[in-house]
């Protein structure tokens, strides 16, 4: 699996590199000519009279993008979430967002299907994303926002892409595989500033296939603080590295880490929720060296720690 460090990619851990790193720079925005035509070519006149007047009376279609993560509403998206004439539409916005979050679970499970063309797996993935952004209902309280952060997530989508430069084997394979990447999020409960700082750990499980039983985790340990705005000002603190047999070169293993995974072995910086439920949750890069990077976990089951 591949992570990196601009947006257009994702990570699939226990993929090959061809088919974890995923470039997107979609074109498509929401409400072009080329979108609202796909609505009314089906049906021709009547189809345009009868959406003229769902849309004047229920004004279910209106879905804005958040504009720096270059997102855009997807046209098979809006169909199915906000016009009666294809499907019935949910009464509520929470049904509305889990329709949304069905939807975008269901791009990601097309991710490396080789049946699907990578371009159009990537763009659904991108705009899944964006229409869900659009549910997302900030914290107005810190309290609000641990029980949005608190815990162990499992990170499932990131726009990441492995740095130049990345160690490789004889083969010209990565030399370091990650296959599954984990946060932990924990709120201070006390102190000068309240629970406006705690602890974040990103934890990599990586191992190193051209060496028989070489594989570990490593725990990038942080501290962070809540700002004014409900951003995560994030300071990495101690990198601890864990194997479970030593690798040939160590720190060439180290290298392929951190070139592997460069904003997950290197946090630092100012990270926004752009969305959050119980069970997922997207936090976007708010800085200059961030700037692009998306990152969506799903929460871990207790059965499952």
């Amino acid at each position: 699996g591949a992570l990196g460090a601009r947006r257009g990619s994702e990570i699939a851990p226990a993929r090959a590199e061809t088919q974890a790193i995923r470039l997107s720079d979609p074109t498509r925005r929401a409400g072009s000519a080329d979108s609202e035509a796909m609505v009314l070519r089906g049906g021709g006149l009547l189809a345009l009279l009868l959406w003229a007047g769902v849309t004047m009376g229920f004004n279910t279609g209106k879905v804005t993008m958040p504009r720096q993560l270059g997102l855009q509403r997807p046209r098979a998206l809006h169909m199915s979430i906000a016009d009666p004439l294809v499907s019935p539409a949910p009464e509520t916005r929470r049904e509305r967002a889990e329709v949304a979050k069905s939807e975008l679970r269901a791009a990601l499970a097309v991710l490396g299907d080789p049946s699907v063309p990578e371009s159009e797996a990537r763009g659904a993935v991108e705009e899944a994303v964006g229409v869900l952004q659009a549910f997302h209902i900030p914290a107005m309280t810190v309290d609000f926002l641990r029980l949005m952060l608190d815990g162990g997530w499992r990170l499932i989508y990131s726009t990441v892409k492995p740095q130049p430069g990345l160690p490789r084997n004889e083969a010209g394979a990565p030399l370091v595989r990650v296959y599954e990447v984990r946060q932990t999020i924990v709120f201070g409960e006390d102190g000068e500033h309240g629970q406006k700082e705690g602890s974040l750990v990103n934890t990599m499980d990586w191992d190193v296939p051209s060496e028989e039983g070489v594989r570990g985790y490593l725990n990038v340990e942080c501290n962070y603080e809540v700002s004014s705005n409900g951003a995560l000002e994030v300071e990495p603190n101690k990198h601890v590295i864990k194997p479970q047999k030593m690798p040939d070169d160590p720190q060439e293993c180290v290298t392929g880490l951190q070139s592997m995974c460069p904003e997950i072995f290197d946090p630092k910086g100012r990270w926004i929720t752009t969305y959050a439920d119980p069970e997922l949750r997207m936090l976007a890069g708010f800085d200059e060296r961030l700037q692009g990077v998306v990152n969506i976990f799903e929460k871990i089951k207790p059965e499952e720690s």
